[in-house]
């Protein structure tokens, strides 16, 4: 018969094996939230970096819209004011004929006798004859005082004699001084166009037609007796 005479050292043995189990549970637990706290931390970087690239993309694809949009529009505004300035000399220029014509009748000595007259652009050339050279330079000191020409040459000047009179067959180069929309007069233009951008008004078509009307009736005022031409002073 075996006597045990340590019984407490069996109690010993089985409460560390207890406490060795727990303490490897306990380990094991452990490191498994440690490996998802890991886990977790790591996905949610990659996950944000992958979101943040993506938005990134989105933004550069509106923005390059967003440009080719602006260009698109800027293009069409650049258009639309070219077009606008051309109407607007249209409109300046209807009735330059009428007024040169005016002035070289006014402006056109006794004396002076023009066969031919032709125009290019702003270029006027006056082809005629004169009693005298005298009835010439009078001529184009007349022209120089018009506010609406100015002489830029003479040339071909002939002289033919006869019996009793000399004539003399000249061409007279004129320009036109008419007033005409400038690269101030269009960046003016601009600046009124975009203030009235900025007003949003609801009815644009009065405004066009409140426009025109202006114009008219400041081209009616030129086109009166004593008007004073537009761009130029006294």
């Amino acid at each position: 018969m075996n006597i045990n005479l340590l019984p407490w050292r069996d109690e010993i043995i089985a409460i560390n094996k207890k406490i060795f189990l727990r303490l490897m549970l306990f380990a094991v637990a452990l490191s498994f939230i440690f490996l998802f706290f890991i886990h977790h931390i790591l996905y949610t970087d990659v996950n944000y970096t992958e979101n943040y690239i993506s938005a990134l993309q989105s933004a550069n694809a509106r923005l390059a819209g967003n440009v080719a949009t602006y260009l698109d529009k800027e293009k069409m505004q650049k258009e639309i004011a070219a077009r606008f300035l051309v109407l607007q000399n249209l409109q300046m220029s209807r009735f330059d004929d009428v007024r040169l014509l005016n002035d070289i009748v006014e402006t056109t000595p006794k004396g002076i006798y023009l066969t031919t007259m032709s125009r290019d652009g702003n270029q006027i050339i006056l082809s005629g004859s004169a009693n005298s050279n005298l009835l010439v330079s009078q001529f184009m000191e007349a022209l120089r005082v018009s506010p609406n020409m100015e002489v830029t040459s003479l040339q071909k000047v002939e002289k033919n004699e006869g019996d009793k009179l000399t004539i003399t067959h000249f061409d007279l180069y004129v320009a036109s001084t008419l007033p005409r929309l400038t690269s101030e007069a269009a960046a003016a233009e601009k600046k009124q166009k975009d203030e009235l951008e900025k007003m949003k008004l609801n009815n644009p078509i009065k405004i066009l037609q409140e426009k025109r009307d202006d114009q008219n009736k400041k081209i009616d005022d030129q086109l009166k007796p004593g008007g004073q031409p537009i761009g130029k002073s006294e």
